[in-house]
């Protein structure tokens, strides 16, 4: 069974405010062996309420140092600091993750994929906005699309789905997958542009 690690960063928000947090609650296939780290980047404490995810997962944790580290810097530390897993899965606080989200990774899942992209659409206009592909947004109904190396691929972090096989490139050539000259904005395709980078070794 793959091992998978799920981060949720906390803004500004309690545990219950999460969107996030409230579709993990209804998500089908967490299993004993999967975490579950919940964030709080700041700006204050919040309230330690875990129960209600006692039943999803065999581990879940609230790092409630509120210290707003940048992004860049938290995703790769969160990364570096929790060895051991199959599958790395980010997510910021106010996404809806449909209730089939986990139970249907492993289904898109072969030993030669290093990152899974979800479909990104915006609960506001119900428009899919990533992934990018060769500057195209692809709107497929073929749930399983794989890329190859010679299309340049863009989405966002929230929903990104990175393997330990990805990680370990990446670290192979002193890479950490998140550029921390970025703190916020850009950091998300930062680890698109470093992709772009080790291509050319890989190639």
């Amino acid at each position: 069974n793959m091992r998978t690690i799920i981060f949720v960063i906390l803004y500004g928000k309690e545990i219950k405010e999460s969107s996030t947090l409230d579709s993990i609650i209804s998500c089908e296939s967490l299993v004993e062996t999967d975490s579950l780290i919940i964030v709080n980047n700041g700006p204050f404490p919040i309230q330690e309420n875990l129960d209600v995810f006692d039943s999803q997962c065999g581990r879940v944790y609230l790092d409630n140092s509120s210290l707003n580290i940048p992004l860049s810097k938290l995703y790769n530390s969160l990364i570096r600091n929790n060895e051991g897993f199959d599958r790395y899965i980010i997510f910021d606080d106010d996404t809806c993750i449909p209730p089939e989200f986990f139970s249907t990774l492993n289904l898109d899942y072969h030993s030669q994929v290093d990152l899974q992209l979800p479909k990104v659409i915006s609960i506001d206009d119900n428009v899919l906005y990533y992934p990018i592909v060769n500057g195209n947004v692809i709107d497929s109904e073929d749930k399983s699309l794989i890329f190859s190396n010679n299309d340049i691929v863009y989405s966002i972090g929230s929903g990104l789905i990175i393997y330990k096989s990805c990680i370990e490139k990446f670290y192979s050539h002193s890479y950490d997958l998140f550029d921390e000259s970025f703190a916020l904005y850009g950091v998300d395709m930062s680890i698109f542009k470093r992709i772009e980078k080790l291509k050319s070794v890989y190639n």
